[in-house]
């Protein structure tokens, strides 16, 4: 039995931004309630904090992992199993217009450095593994023959 290989998700600036945009929001409204005593901001800032929980879920639950004869794809809610021999494609995709989310399952490309593998007929799915290239090699090991290809550099 071969030992598994985990990887995680890649994280990119705009998942920062969206973090820092978040928290300041609520640090700013917890500040004007201090000084306004708005309750209204008391049912706010929890609604602030859903995406940003949201968010550092995805970042923690996100995890590509290699097992013995399938790809397994951990979302926040759910997983996925693609058998290597229904892989057919790779293509790799590093721009910033490249698609930002997959929210099926609760899979989200966290960065704009990302890959689409193809698998079966006409199915695909986006993903942005930390160290792109060792994933790409134990993939390529797994999928012998595999045809990769680089898009919208």
């Amino acid at each position: 039995m071969s030992q598994r290989s985990v990887f995680r998700s890649k994280i990119g600036i705009w998942y920062y931004a969206l973090s820092a945009f978040f928290i300041g929001c609520a640090v700013y409204l917890v500040y004007d309630f201090t000084i306004n005593q708005d309750w209204v901001v008391l049912y706010v800032v929890p609604l602030l904090s859903i995406p940003l929980i949201l968010l550092i879920l995805m970042w923690h639950r996100l995890k590509y992992i290699f097992n013995e004869d399938a790809l397994q794809i951990k979302g926040v809610w759910g997983n996925d199993e693609i058998r290597y021999t229904a892989i057919t494609a790779v293509e790799e995709r590093t721009h910033f217009l490249a698609k930002l989310t997959d929210f099926y399952m609760g899979r989200t490309v966290l960065s704009f450095d990302q890959m689409t593998i193809k698998y079966v007929v006409g199915k695909e799915i986006c993903i942005s593994p930390s160290r792109k290239q060792e994933f790409l090699r134990k993939l390529e090991s797994k999928v012998p023959g595999l045809r990769v290809t680089v898009k919208m550099k």
